[in-house]
């Protein structure tokens, strides 16, 4: 996808969690920031991002129990 124009382009990364509410507050308790989420993704799952205390953003994905 392109970024608009002044924007460079990034890319982000996602790792499974069991429970982004929970991951989120540990986060947050080690000096990040919520960006979005949580967020449901479909029937498949959720989705939130978090930024690391260097200002680096992070995805999270629950998938959703079957």
């Amino acid at each position: 996808m392109q970024t608009p124009e002044g924007v460079p382009p990034w890319v982000t990364f996602y790792v499974g969690v069991e429970d982004l509410e929970k991951t989120l507050e540990r986060a947050e308790g080690l000096g990040g920031r919520r960006v979005m989420g949580p967020m449901p993704v479909g029937d498949v799952g959720e989705m939130a991002m978090f930024a690391d205390p260097d200002g680096n953003v992070l995805g999270l994905f629950a998938e959703r129990a079957r």
